[in-house]
């Protein structure tokens, strides 16, 4: 209920300070002057990184048997979708949900994989974010403080991955002690199990070797994207600075925010990339663009992944229809 709240609040006050500092006109002429076949060549891009996405998502969900490739990519984009359209980033629980469906996969494991996978993808894009700030030889001010915060806690996130396990063992064995409550806690217990095993779906060397490979193929593919669509609008970025970008768009969005991130994204373009050279209006068009793009990718494929796999267009309304056998 805060989160709905804080969430268009902090947008609003961030999209006033982004337009007091831009020429509009000169933005939307930023935008309108972009090559379009360049602009092809990022969608085809931003097709190709959620692609590496499933198939990074897959290697975890594959702790618990063979998985096919096709229904992840349409549940991973169905999440996406929800995440860029309805609020309190709903669409880690569409994905879940409709994973666990089309895979016949308990929703605690497949829940529990997807939080792994968000958790590990905070102290990588703090150490990103940290030695392009090392090649840049200068760091702004805001992204430099905002970093110490995200490094306890993607600390906390990877400290928390790995006694998790214990603690649901732990809780099991008090509630299967607990003869007061031990009907409830014969129906809890299998998802405490569940979660655990999603949890430790990671601590297989061979997995967590892939999970790493496949997650430096998707940051390299994004960094490609931030530099084509650079050419694109007729400036360079250079390979640290968008670097420092896409890991400063990555961690602010663990920030209550409006669905696509509208706010948020234009003002951190402004922190990061003003101090290096381009104009106000340059900088938040570019995140702009960025964004329209991911729209045109995720929208579309995300409404198909959530008709194929789930009949429909997923709210929290019906989410509950599609998770009633778990």
């Amino acid at each position: 209920m805060i989160a709905r709240v804080v969430a268009p609040l902090l947008a609003i006050i961030l999209l006033v300070l982004v337009v007091r500092q831009i020429d509009i006109d000169e933005a939307v002429e930023v935008i309108t002057r972009a090559d379009l076949r360049l602009l092809a060549v990022t969608w085809l891009i931003v097709v190709l990184s959620q692609g590496m996405r499933a198939l990074r998502w897959r290697v975890i969900l594959e702790a618990s048997g063979s998985t096919p490739v096709t229904p992840v990519f349409w549940a991973n984009l169905a999440g996406y979708c929800g995440n860029y359209v309805l609020p309190a980033r709903a669409g880690e629980a569409i994905r879940s949900a409709l994973a666990s469906r089309a895979l016949a996969r308990p929703l605690g494991f497949v829940l529990a994989t997807a939080m792994t996978e968000r958790i590990i993808d905070v102290p990588v894009l703090v150490l990103s974010a940290a030695a392009a700030g090392l090649l840049l030889e200068a760091m702004p001010a805001e992204v430099g403080g905002a970093l110490g915060a995200m490094a306890i806690a993607a600390v906390a996130g990877v400290l928390g991955l790995t006694i998790a396990p214990r603690l649901l063992t732990l809780g099991r064995r008090i509630l299967a002690r607990a003869p007061l409550i031990a009907q409830h806690a014969m129906r809890i217990d299998p998802h405490l199990e569940r979660l655990s095993e999603g949890f430790t779906a990671l601590h297989d060397g061979r997995r967590l070797l892939a999970f790493a490979g496949f997650t430096a193929v998707v940051w390299s593919i994004d960094i490609l994207l931030g530099q084509v669509l650079a050419w694109a609008m007729g400036f360079t970025l250079s390979i640290p600075l968008t670097i420092l970008l896409i890991a400063s768009l990555g961690l602010s969005s663990a920030l209550p925010s409006t669905p696509g991130y509208v706010g948020i994204y234009q003002f951190v373009a402004l922190i990061v990339l003003v101090p290096f050279g381009l104009s106000a209006s340059q900088a938040v068009a570019y995140v702009v663009l960025l964004q329209l793009l991911a729209y045109a990718v995720v929208v579309p494929f995300g409404v198909v992944g959530m008709w194929r796999l789930g009949g429909g267009f997923v709210t929290g309304r019906n989410l509950r229809e599609i998770t009633a056998k778990d």
